[in-house]
């Protein structure tokens, strides 16, 4: 949750999405975390 305010729009300014594994960040490398 994001407060209402200016804080909340330069969060969202801020913000990236991509969609699939590809992305510009090469240091991140993510993985699939299932919880059993």
């Amino acid at each position: 949750m994001l407060p209402k305010n200016k804080l909340g729009k330069s969060i969202i300014k801020k913000l990236k999405v991509f969609q699939g594994p590809n992305h510009d960040h090469e240091s991140q490398q993510p993985t699939e975390w299932n919880p059993s």
